[in-house]
């Protein structure tokens, strides 16, 4: 490859949009998906330049469900070295330039679509098992001691195969117990799919385990219809104690039990 073709690859590419207006496509991608970060870039009068990418990064990033707030924006504006850019509250990167401060405005915003582009993965919604297995873990954090806690404990099962759990709290007798917290959706039903992962976890579990020992908790979100909690919990009873997160001290006593 000559200095030429390198430099094909990796030019932005320009074209008309509307009297004193262009749009400039940069090299650079929004993650994987091909779509190429690009600008407006207004010349109001001889001397001064505006630069605007449209929303295009937050839209980006709102079509993968990801919502921006005041904190977020004051987040991306504080990127490292963006001199000559900033993004509004309602998530539009723009720059203000002259001609001799363009080049640096460009880069500069680039620089803010970015940094968007990439905390995208950091900032997506979690699934509503993630958001319930967050809540006990934190409950289960400030309401027992520390050294009777291990968060994202690993043990092998049967199967030879590494499982995970969420968290584990140290019960009667320093047995280690394992709790798969099981959450509801949106709609406040049972994810089956879910349900049957932890069950085929716990047996796996169970069959290492020795008789009665009581290592393995399903912890069910509370307020199941009551016909969806009895299906679930049957299912998992043959693998594991069945919990309903309902905080207190009668919690806390069984799984201390």
């Amino acid at each position: 490859m000559n200095c030429q073709a390198l430099s094909n690859l990796i030019q932005w590419r320009c074209a008309p949009a509307g009297e004193r207006a262009i749009r400039a496509t940069s090299p650079v991608t929004y993650g994987d998906d091909g779509l190429h970060m690009s600008f407006y870039i207004l010349q109001p009068d001889e001397h001064s330049y505006y630069v605007t990418d449209a929303h295009q990064a937050v839209m980006h990033a709102s079509e993968r469900g990801i919502t921006f707030s005041k904190a977020r924006c004051e987040k991306i504006s504080s990127t490292p070295g963006a001199r000559f850019a900033e993004i509004t509250e309602d998530g539009e990167i723009v720059a203000r330039a002259t001609e001799a401060t363009l080049r640096s405005a460009l880069w500069d915003a680039l620089r803010l679509s970015m940094a968007i582009s990439n905390r995208e993965e950091e900032w997506l919604p979690r699934s509503h098992q993630e958001r319930f297995a967050t809540r006990v873990k934190k409950y289960l954090q400030q309401a027992l001691p520390e050294h009777h806690l291990a968060t994202k404990p690993v043990v092998s099962g049967a199967s030879g195969h590494t499982i995970e759990f969420p968290i584990a709290v140290l019960g009667a007798g320093n047995v280690l117990r394992y709790i798969q917290p099981v959450g509801l959706d949106d709609r406040r039903k049972m994810d089956w799919g879910h349900i049957y992962q932890t069950f085929g976890k716990f047996s796996d579990l169970k069959l290492i385990s020795e008789p009665g020992l009581g290592n393995r908790i399903a912890m069910f979100e509370d307020g199941a219809d009551a016909d969806e909690f009895g299906r679930a919990s049957t299912l998992l009873a043959d693998a594991a104690a069945i919990q309903v997160f309902r905080p207190g001290q009668q919690l806390l006593a069984a799984l201390a039990a």
